[in-house]
C-alpha cells in the first residue's frame, strides 16, 4: 500500500559512528493479522540508536544484527490494518515504538505498540515519546515521588531529563537540574537531608554522597498514553531541538552525539511535517 517510490529507510551495515548510517531502498514485510502499517511522518532520535549503531556488544544485547534498520520512535499516518485490528483505521494519525524500524517512509508494527494521536498533539513531538516518556513515567513511579520532596535530575536538558523533571514538579516536588557534570556541586546548597533527596544522577557519584538513586526502568504504553495526554493538555512540553529530514540523518546524528540539546531531535521524511498534519508546527 506504499506510494513512495521508491521508500528508504535508514541502515547500518557495520558498526561506528554517524558515517555508518545510509539511506537505502526500503522492502517491507506484508502487514500481518495484529499489525498496521504506518507511513511515517517524523522519527525521534535517541541515545540508545547511535550506541546500538557504535558497539557490537550492544547490538547483542538488543538482538541486533547488520545489516539493521534504526530508530525506535515514530508518528506517522495508517495506511493499512490487518484483519484483526479493530482499533485503528486507514488514515489515523498514530505514533509508538518499533525498534530498529523507525527512520524509514513506512514501518510495519504490532496494533498492541501503536497509540491514536491526541488532539493538540503535534506530530513531532508525538514521534519523540516512546523511550523517554516510558523511561522518565517509570522512573518517577518507582521513585514514589511526594509534594515534600527534592529531586535532582542530572541532564536534565535531554529528553527523558525534561519529561522527568516536568513530570516530578507535576506532583508537586522540588526539582533541581543540572546540565553538565560541574553542576553537581548544587546538591550542596540543597538544603535538605541526603535520605529525602532522590536523585537521577550518576550512581556513583550518588553512593559517595549518600543519596538513593533510581535507574532506567522500563514503562509501558499506558505510560506513553498518559505522557501524551499531559503534552496535549499543556501541562508538560517536549521542545523540538532540531529537524532533519531523513537524508541527513548523519547529521543529525553527528549533533546529538555533541551533547548540549535541549529536548529533542527528529527526522522528517517530508519537508514540512505540518503539510501532513498542521498540529505539528512547534
Amino acid at each position: 500500500m506504499t506510494n513512495v517510490t521508491p521508500p528508504r529507510r535508514v541502515q547500518f551495515d557495520r558498526h561506528g559512528g554517524p558515517e555508518v548510517f545510509d539511506v537505502v531502498s526500503q522492502e517491507l514485510p506484508d502487514t500481518g493479522a495484529d499489525e498496521v502499517q504506518v507511513r511515517v511522518i517524523a522519527a525521534g532520535l535517541n541515545p540508545i540508536d547511535a550506541a546500538i549503531a557504535a558497539d557490537p556488544q550492544v547490538a547483542d544485547a538488543y538482538g541486533v544484527t547488520l545489516p539493521a534498520g534504526n530508530g525506535n520512535d515514530f508518528s506517522g499516518r495508517v495506511v493499512e490494518v490487518g484483519r484483526d485490528v479493530d482499533e485503528f483505521g486507514v488514515g489515523d494519525l498514530v505514533f509508538g515504538g518499533c525498534r530498529m524500524a523507525a527512520q524509514s517512509d513506512y514501518l510495519v508494527a504490532p496494533a498492541s505498540e501503536v497509540l491514536p494521536v491526541p488532539d493538540g498533539l503535534g506530530m513531532e513531538q508525538a514521534a519523540c515519546l516512546d523511550i523517554a516518556a516510558k523511561t522518565a513515567m517509570a522512573t518517577v513511579q518507582a521513585m514514589n515521588i511526594q509534594s515534600e520532596d527534592t529531586v535532582l535530575v542530572s541532564a536534565a536538558a535531554g529528553g527523558v531529563g525534561l519529561l522527568t523533571a516536568q513530570l516530578a514538579q507535576r506532583i508537586g516536588a522540588v526539582v533541581v537540574g543540572t546540565a553538565s557534570d560541574e553542576h553537581h556541586g548544587v546538591l550542596s546548597d540543597l538544603g535538605v537531608p541526603a535520605h529525602r533527596v532522590n536523585t537521577l544522577v550518576d550512581g556513583a557519584f550518588a553512593v559517595e554522597h549518600g543519596f538513593s538513586t533510581y535507574g532506567y526502568a522500563d514503562g509501558s504504553v499506558d505510560d506513553v498514553r498518559t505522557v501524551a495526554s499531559f503534552i496535549a493538555n499543556g501541562e508538560v512540553d517536549v521542545p523540538i531541538a532540531g529537524r532533519y529530514l531523513l537524508d541527513r540523518v548523519r547529521e543529525a546524528y553527528e549533533r546529538l552525539l555533541e551533547g548540549h540539546v535541549v529536548g529533542k531531535l527528529v527526522l522528517t521524511t517530508e519537508e514540512p511535517t505540518r503539510a501532513e498534519h498542521p498540529e505539528a508546527a512547534t
